[in-house]
């Protein structure tokens, strides 16, 4: 018995793959048609004018903080060209408390502005590193926001001398300072900006920081996993200095995350191969759906549009398929004798045997 089979497919290969690289980010792009301030975050008493980020007015009980939108991917090098400012005043002459450039982690960036001036901003915030210039020496510790001060530098409660040192905070978020090359730096601050260079080398896992010709070096740190906020903060007690900072030049790549787009029947089974969308954390992104022969979207993905964050995710767009119709005619001298209408699915095979309706026409004349 012939048996006539028809696929019920409209379906040519669609794909389209989307790729973007992280490109390094360089002093123009972060300027952003010098706007400054469109690239940062500021909390408390900081504030942007031009390429001046003043951080702390020279008065008492202030904590500012500012920090650059994207944050930094550490498996390449990081270097950062700064001017700082940290006022006129040394402690004995009411001055204080200083200032820090840190690395603090996404999941914990929300806390920065702690308001105390021994712990820079910072206090509370755990798994963060960075490097200070304190000017302040703080002989007591506080109590779930930082350490005292290494002895070295002081005796008194803010009576002894300003020093620059890494430092960083463990799970409780208490800020601890690197007693390993903590250095004494001049106090003839005189409301005059210095460099301050900070460059990492991702090979050697290790930190270079140069201010105003002094350097300090520290090797194999643990290698950051997560993506890092780049944290300028300073804060002020009953001591107090205008504090401020420019940044020259960066170079560093940023962290990126990708989305992930799957097209899928009702059955989850793939129609078309996934795309992939890779951007820079922060970034908005807008995915439509892809136009598939022979189905129609039956859902709409709810985040198709949206905002690349710290993970991986994925938007799944379903489809359904459209409804074909198959007709068979039976024809004998230029003249129709029976009209066979099939109807099915997109991917539907339809088997039909000819030969009863064969039988039935045979006779016809």
């Amino acid at each position: 018995m012939a048996t006539v089979s028809v696929m019920l497919l409209s379906f040519s290969s669609i794909t389209s793959n989307y790729k973007v690289s992280a490109k390094t980010i360089t002093l123009s792009q972060l300027l952003n048609q010098n706007s400054l301030a469109s690239q940062l975050i500021l909390n408390g008493s900081s504030s942007v004018n031009d390429s001046l980020i003043t951080l702390t007015s020279d008065n008492t009980e202030q904590s500012g903080t500012a920090y650059i939108k994207t944050p930094i991917n550490f498996s390449n090098d990081v270097s950062l060209n700064l001017s700082v400012n940290i006022g006129n005043k040394s402690q004995q002459h009411d001055g204080g408390d200083g200032m820090a450039v840190s690395f603090v982690p996404a999941d914990q960036i929300k806390k920065v502005n702690q308001k105390n001036g021994g712990s820079l901003g910072l206090g509370g915030i755990s798994h963060i590193f960075g490097f200070k210039i304190d000017t302040y020496f703080n002989r007591f510790p506080e109590e779930g926001s930082f350490e005292a001060d290494p002895p070295q530098f002081g005796h008194r409660q803010g009576d002894g001398q300003s020093f620059g040192a890494f430092f960083d905070s463990k799970n409780e978020g208490v800020i601890h300072t690197i007693t390993d090359e903590a250095q004494q730096i001049d106090e003839k601050f005189n409301n005059q900006f210095k460099s301050l260079i900070v460059s990492y080398n991702s090979q050697s896992s290790s930190f270079t920081v140069t201010y105003d010709n002094q350097v300090w070096h520290y090797k194999n740190m643990q290698k950051f996993q997560s993506p890092m906020y780049l944290v300028f903060s300073a804060a002020t007690g009953r001591n107090h200095n205008v504090q401020q900072i420019m940044i020259d030049d960066t170079n560093y790549k940023p962290f990126t995350s990708s989305v992930t787009v799957n097209y899928l029947d009702n059955r989850k089974n793939n129609l078309l191969p996934s795309t992939k969308f890779t951007g820079n954390i922060g970034e908005t992104y807008k995915i439509n759906e892809e136009k598939i022969p022979g189905y129609i979207l039956s859902n709409q993905s709810q985040n198709s549009s949206g905002i690349f964050n710290e993970t991986d995710s994925e938007i799944n767009f379903y489809y359904q398929p459209m409804q074909h119709h198959v007709i068979v005619n039976f024809r004998y001298n230029d003249r129709t004798l029976r009209k066979e209408v099939f109807s099915g699915n997109t991917g539907e095979t339809i088997n039909y045997a000819t030969m009863p309706v064969l039988e039935v026409l045979k006779n016809i004349k």
